[in-house]
């Protein structure tokens, strides 16, 4: 899958070319990860896993989400 790796917010300049900020993967995982942090009974369980147990948990499904959103946007 390449589209993961592509830029969410292309840009062409005379110092860029198409290639800079964030790529779609980790801006789909950011919108996730925003989401799934508002619900405070969500935070509140990651929170209680300890610092990186909850990290690992929260990354994890983040991924998960954001590469299940790129998988069926191939499928378009």
């Amino acid at each position: 899958m390449a589209n993961p790796d592509k830029s969410a917010f292309p840009l062409t300049t005379d110092y860029m070319d198409g290639d800079g900020g964030l790529t779609k993967r980790e801006w789909f995982a950011g919108l996730a990860m925003a989401g799934i942090l508002a619900n405070t009974v969500v935070s509140k369980e990651v929170t209680a896993l300890g610092e990186k147990e909850g990290a690992r948990v929260l990354v994890n499904a983040i991924l998960g989400m954001a590469d299940g959103v790129l998988a069926e946007l191939e499928k378009a």
